[in-house]
């Protein structure tokens, strides 16, 4: 039984039923991250240059059933929160 909880508010998004779910994680809040792939090879002249072209970095978020306060509750889960709450109850 998690007994501290923090669940985050979905800031806008719709999670009806129909409505795509997105990666966030319900308890923490992590999501989608931006950044870049950068090629293995950095060196060279000007015209070799690694590329650096834009990517996403998803959360890696899983449905789990948490029981919060003895209510059994659906929630999307991040692993990292999945992995502290087993030490906790551990």
């Amino acid at each position: 039984m998690i007994s501290c909880l923090r669940l985050h508010s979905s800031k806008g998004y719709l999670r009806g039923k129909g409505e795509p779910t997105l990666a966030r994680c319900d308890v923490c809040g992590k999501g989608t991250a931006y950044g870049r792939n950068i090629r293995h090879k950095h060196s060279g002249r000007w015209e070799r240059k690694a590329p650096r072209t834009n990517r996403t970095f998803k959360a890696n978020v899983q449905k789990k059933t948490l029981y919060v306060a003895g209510i059994p509750l659906r929630l999307n889960v991040c692993t990292r929160c999945l992995r502290t709450q087993l030490k906790a109850m551990a």
